[in-house]
């Protein structure tokens, strides 16, 4: 029951995970004061629509779906086709729990420009949060391929987080390994190669993904109570029991209500439980 539990959790978490790094990506950067009215820039009217683009994703990015579904309506009243203007109403509508519509006008949208490389990522978290991760890694890897696309670093990331649903390790780890190419100061890459290093009893190959993790991690307070468990599981396996400790103190310090902390106690438990039954059979 504990492991069922466990790997409901560790969907859900990873679900959430993905959904947040395409989303606060595509949204960073977006810094628009709403001046302009509607489509006044006679003499550069692309400039106003990619304006209105912006400020409708600004209101998503504060959980704002109306107004940025106002926004995106003007530009679509005027560019039916526009593939950003579409990708955005179909995060709007999947944020208000409308997915068959989202998933419509995210297939709209790549279909307008199938060189939309942003409308295909989201599109990927999309399916991603659907369960329907074979489809999402087929849009992650189109991402992929475009070597120019800014978000490059995260797209191999969301590839590999997919591949490990799939239970492709192989894909996943070179995923992985493409990220941090790209972007040596990522967390998320890392943590996850440190993982299958783990499961592969790789525990010289984890020390070292997790040691950079926790380089790129900066404050103590940012370690999650997944990692702190991941850290003192490497370095128990790896017969460093000192390090390991002090991964737990953390977690029992950081997060002593956390899911982690409690199944560490109850092992422990156990492990007690056991080693006084021994000692009662030997006297």
């Amino acid at each position: 029951m504990y492991r069922e539990l466990k790997s409901n959790l560790k969907k859900r978490s990873l679900t959430r995970f993905l959904i947040l790094i395409v989303a606060f990506t595509f949204l960073s950067g977006c810094t628009v004061v709403e001046t302009y009215s509607r489509f006044t820039d006679k003499k550069d009217p692309e400039k106003s629509i990619e304006y209105h683009v912006k400020a409708a994703f600004l209101h998503l990015q504060h959980g704002h779906t109306e107004p940025a579904k106002q926004k995106l309506n003007e530009v679509l009243n005027e560019r039916p086709n526009h593939p950003a203007a579409l990708a955005g109403m179909a995060l709007a509508l999947e944020r208000e729990g409308e997915p068959e519509d989202a998933e419509s006008y995210y297939r709209r949208s790549i279909k307008a420009d199938p060189g939309y490389t942003r409308g295909k990522e989201l599109f990927g978290a999309f399916l991603f949060s659907r369960g329907r991760y074979q489809e999402a890694l087929n849009q992650f890897e189109e991402v992929t391929r475009d070597k120019l696309y800014e978000n490059l670093a995260v797209a191999n990331l969301n590839l590999g987080l997919c591949a490990i649903r799939l239970g492709q390790k192989e894909l996943a780890r070179e995923s992985f390994e493409k990220s941090v190419t790209i972007n040596s100061k990522q967390t998320k890459p890392y943590i996850q190669l440190a993982k299958l290093s783990y499961e592969e009893q790789d525990y010289r190959f984890a020390s070292r993904y997790y040691r950079v993790y926790e380089k790129n991690l900066g404050a103590v307070q940012n370690y999650t109570p997944a990692s702190l468990m991941l850290g003192y599981r490497i370095e128990k396996g790896a017969k460093r029991d000192d390090i390991a400790n002090r991964y737990i103190l953390l977690l029992a310090k950081l997060y002593p209500n956390s899911s982690e902390y409690a199944a560490y106690l109850k092992t422990q438990s156990k492990t007690n439980d056991v080693s006084t039954t021994v000692k009662g059979k030997e006297s």
